[in-house]
């Protein structure tokens, strides 16, 4: 059997995520006291008297059933997936419009889940809007098959469309032991929410950052002779389709890391060596530097 688990991503962080630890002890505080008096503690978080009275009854327990947990995997799991996605997250956004985020997502999924409960919703709400703010930055995973484990990293493009697709493959195959509709419907509300923010610019992308939107509209770019190279002309400036454009750079030490097109040319501008770095725009398709300037040449 092959297991996938995220260890880390490569996004800077301008402030300390607290907001999301904060949370994350809620999480720990809830399991904890779920332990020694299971009946009691989810009667408290969910705001009804009776279990049997059913949680959707009640709407203190929209809010309260993110903070339970059906076992100790269950609860690792997804403090897990929010130390790895919630600290970049709410680093970007902020503690207040964090917590809003992740409360409407879980108040959301929980609505239209409308039958068992767990946080999994809201936090498959912060992957969505992760993965619309960084999708080529790169997650760490820890794979372990069989006997044997190890790391690799791979774009949050490719990681997270998986993901969903286990999701999307569970729910229509009818698995009732996990809340697909939460996760697939908490990844769309996130990813919704990210791209409304970026169009009201309430959120900005700082240098070297690449939205999936900045990619759909590079996409639709038309390439013009001002933005390639200049055929033949060593010293002339280099222009690049998008000198901002971010590319995964495999390291000599086996590690990887963003650089963008800019900062290769502020390298060799300083006499550095650069073409022979290997070089991805989506962490799939590997070449030099070299190599995949020379496919801009005109």
């Amino acid at each position: 059997m092959l297991l996938l688990f995220p260890l880390s991503v490569d996004v800077p962080m301008a402030r300390w995520p607290w907001m999301n630890w904060v949370l994350m002890a809620a999480f720990a505080y809830g399991f904890l006291a779920s332990i020694s008096n299971p009946d009691e503690a989810y009667c408290f978080i969910l705001g009804i008297e009776e279990l049997d009275a059913g949680i959707q009854e009640h709407p203190m327990s929209w809010v309260g059933h993110l903070f339970i947990h059906l076992d100790i995997w269950h609860v690792l799991g997804n403090l897990a997936f929010m130390w790895v996605f919630g600290n970049a997250v709410c680093a970007k956004i902020g503690q207040l419009g964090y917590a809003a985020l992740w409360l409407g997502v879980g108040i959301l999924t929980g609505i239209i889940e409308a039958v068992g409960y767990g946080a999994s919703g809201a936090i498959n709400g912060i992957v969505g809007f992760y993965l619309i703010m960084y999708p080529l930055n790169e997650i760490t995973m820890l794979y372990i098959f069989m006997i044997k484990g190890g790391t690799f990293e791979l774009s949050s493009f490719w990681v997270i469309l998986l993901w969903l697709g286990f999701d999307v493959l569970g729910l229509v195959s009818g698995g009732e032991s996990v809340a697909y509709l939460s996760h697939v419907s908490g990844l769309a509300i996130g990813a919704i929410a990210a791209v409304a923010l970026l169009k009201l610019n309430v959120i900005e992308p700082v240098e070297y950052e690449r939205t999936a939107l900045d990619l759909l509209a590079e996409r639709k770019k038309p390439p013009t002779a001002k933005s390639k190279i200049v055929a033949n002309n060593a010293s002339a400036p280099r222009g690049v389709l998008e000198p901002a454009q971010r590319l995964h750079v495999r390291l000599p030490n086996g590690q990887t890391k963003h650089l963008s097109v800019d900062e290769f040319d502020r390298h060799e501008a300083q006499g550095k060596p650069v073409n022979q770095f290997q070089v991805s725009s989506d962490g799939l398709t590997w070449t030099t530097y070299g190599q995949w300037r020379q496919q801009w040449r005109t």
